[in-house]
């Protein structure tokens, strides 16, 4: 089994990943999409 304090770090990642990720990924591709309109 893992230790308690490496299962305390998968999950805090877990979490930190699942709430920075869509902020992050909204901000990237709205970018792309302004920049894609803008080249026409």
């Amino acid at each position: 089994m893992i230790s308690d304090d490496l299962f305390s770090a998968i999950v805090l990642m877990v979490l930190i990943t699942t709430f920075i990720a869509p902020p992050l990924l909204k901000a990237r591709y709205a970018a792309q999409e302004k920049k894609d309109r803008i080249n026409g």
